[in-house]
């Protein structure tokens, strides 16, 4: 009798993997890509050092690669609750301008 075996997760997480080319990263842009079925925005720092955050902006999941670059930080489309390049809500424009401490983005090694 053959078995089968089954895999919970399908990917290798303990891994590095190819996000992009350094040449599909501009200065400027804020960049998407899907890797391991999590939208990743990539972008650069004025400085050229590279950011990986998780696409989605942890209030309303609006993708964040559809916002706006401030400075090293990035903009949500919806709120506009800006995070830092580790992921840290900086910025909340709304209300009293208190940041909830769920207020963060997970940020990937590059």
């Amino acid at each position: 009798m053959e078995q089968k075996i089954e895999w919970k997760q399908p990917y290798l997480l303990n891994a590095w993997y190819v996000a992009a080319l350094s040449t599909e990263v501009g200065p400027e842009a804020l960049f998407h890509r899907r890797i391991l079925d999590t939208s990743i925005l990539i972008y650069r720092r004025q400085n050229g050092t590279p950011v990986a955050l998780h696409d989605r902006c942890p209030h309303r999941f609006a993708p964040l690669h559809l916002g706006k670059r401030i400075g090293d930080e990035v903009a949500c489309p919806y709120h506009a609750l800006q995070f830092d390049c580790s992921g840290q809500c900086t910025k909340n424009p709304h209300g009293n301008g208190q940041i909830p401490k769920a207020a963060k983005v997970r940020s990937f090694p590059l």
